[in-house]
């Protein structure tokens, strides 16, 4: 009989012991990091570890197009750089691969051109209001804002980088926001036929 009461108060504690481990476990619970909103944390402007990938809504004129889905994928090379291509797999936002690669030193992001030969910037990594830099056949981007913010239908964004698209008369046709550890969370063109790209998924190393 005795042994029978110890045992029974053996389980008894064990059980107990394993419930308040099971509570304490949970009181340790990390959030879940949403990456659609706020990125993996890191300092790059487009994070370029392969596989990846982000999910736009595509419309022109507010008409749903079919959704492009970026891919980072190899590498290509050009002179003494090596470049990350990512993929378009509608082939709608990029007609040809982007390819871009990250300086190690100032985190600047530079686009390749297969065109001319040349790399161009595309983010800086450490932008300045007003900074004005020269694009092919005579465009030119300039940083509008350093702080903008921005609601699309999963998150409401603070702390984005807005730059704008000028043509060779100066005229405005692209505005671009990105934010460090998630990318280009929205590209617009001007015009009532613009074309507007909005992020709605992602998923980053």
């Amino acid at each position: 009989m005795k042994k029978l009461i110890f045992l029974l108060a053996g389980i008894a504690v064990t059980v107990q012991l394993s419930n308040c481990k099971k509570s304490s476990d949970d009181d340790d619970d990390t959030p879940t990091v949403n990456q659609l909103c706020d990125g993996n944390g890191k300092d790059s402007w487009i994070p370029l570890d392969s596989t990846n990938h982000w999910d736009y809504k595509f419309t022109i004129a507010g008409q749903n197009q079919t959704s492009p889905t970026l891919t980072v994928g190899g590498t290509s090379v050009h002179g003494a750089n090596t470049y990350r291509v990512i993929s378009d797999d509608s082939h709608l936002m990029y007609f040809d691969d982007y390819e871009v690669r990250e300086d190690a030193a100032t985190h600047n992001i530079y686009k390749y051109n297969d065109n001319n030969g040349n790399e161009y910037l595309e983010v800086p990594g450490s932008p300045t209001l007003n900074q004005t830099w020269a694009l092919s056949s005579g465009y030119s981007r300039k940083i509008t804002n350093l702080s903008a913010s921005l609601s699309t239908a999963g998150c409401n964004y603070t702390g984005l980088l807005e730059m704008i698209e000028l043509d060779g008369n100066s005229a405005t046709v692209q505005t671009y926001y990105f934010k460090k550890g998630l990318g280009m969370v929205k590209k617009q063109g001007t015009g009532a036929f613009g074309n507007v790209y909005v992020l709605t998924a992602v998923s980053l190393k």
